[in-house]
């Protein structure tokens, strides 16, 4: 077992930030009319992201093989978003029983 006393604390990414990390990756080889088509529902899923870098990073390469709006607007309105809405001690019980 590894221990450590030291320890960074790490603030989340602006709104903008978020974007930018986001909007990097997503729109990555699409042309300015696609870009343009599907900017305002990347925006409102880079904000989903809460400022987490990795969770930019992770959509933004996740919607890069996405080509329609039908489909960005799947990953905005998937229940996935309502995790935050979960039992956190539900989630932890659960997580405990598959572990061993």
């Amino acid at each position: 077992m590894m221990r450590t006393n030291h320890r960074i604390n790490i603030e989340t990414l602006s709104d903008d930030a978020c974007q930018s990390i986001f909007n990097h990756l997503a729109f990555h080889e699409r042309g300015k009319d696609e870009c343009e088509r599907l900017t305002d529902i990347g925006n409102e899923i880079a904000n989903k992201c809460k400022g987490l870098p990795l969770a930019a990073k992770v959509l933004g390469g996740l919607m890069q093989s996405k080509r329609t709006r039908e489909e960005w607007e799947d990953v905005l309105s998937s229940e996935l978003w309502r995790l935050d809405e979960v039992d956190k001690n539900q989630v932890e019980k659960k997580y405990f029983y598959l572990c061993f």
